[in-house]
């Protein structure tokens, strides 16, 4: 059941003129972090250039490791989280939005939450670009890209506080994510319940949906 929503994915970025192509290239790499950018005050432009060439290389080793990284879940979030960490170790320098009456507090690498979100949509592209030949289980492994859209819906959903914060990309802790991923499984087994469908909705399609409730 992945093709309607590969379909609506594509069609979402051709409205905003952006081709889908994998792996990721370089103008690619541009357009995902245009998606965050909002949070993102005053960066390093140079440092930014390194971040980006990072997240392409991402792509790279997995387009040619993919059967490997892919051979079950566990193997598949031990590179998602090293592919993290190493875009996390990348000089990244950067403030955030300015609170009212606050300091415009200062970053020298791209937080947690930051480093998920790229390397998350590079990963969709990939999914996407599959077609009907991605295998059920590889699209079960991924996990749905997590924003503040994403995060105020668990959290209107569930009411527990541990999902509550201000801040995605400034607040995302490690040790929490996968309590995210977690809830957005349990949330595609809920909708599946709710209206009785022959399939649950993996991660990245509960995403999707969340998405297209809201905007």
């Amino acid at each position: 059941m992945n093709a309607p929503f590969q379909k609506a994915y594509k069609n979402c970025l051709k409205a905003r003129k952006i081709e889908l192509v994998w792996p990721t290239t370089k103008t690619r790499a541009e357009s995902i972090y245009e998606t965050i950018q909002f949070a993102i005050k005053r960066p390093n432009q140079n440092q930014k250039e390194l971040l980006l060439e990072k997240l392409v290389e991402a792509a790279r080793n997995f387009h040619e490791n993919k059967n490997s990284i892919m051979a079950n879940e566990s193997s598949f979030d031990k590179w998602f989280f090293e592919a993290v960490k190493k875009l996390r170790n990348i000089k990244f320098e950067w403030s955030q939005k300015r609170k009212q009456n606050s300091t415009q507090e200062k970053h020298e690498h791209a937080t947690f939450g930051v480093a998920q979100k790229l390397l998350n949509l590079v990963l969709k592209d990939w999914w996407a670009f599959q077609g009907d030949s991605i295998k059920t289980t590889e699209s079960n492994f991924l996990h749905g890209p997590i924003d503040g859209v994403i995060q105020k819906a668990i959290y209107r959903f569930t009411l527990d506080k541990k999902f509550k914060i201000d801040s995605v990309y400034y607040q995302l802790a490690p040790e929490n994510y996968p309590l995210f991923q977690e809830e957005l499984k349990r949330l595609g087994l809920n909708l599946q319940k709710s209206f009785d469908l022959s399939f649950a909705p993996n991660r990245i399609q509960t995403e999707q949906l969340i998405w297209g409730w809201i905007n």
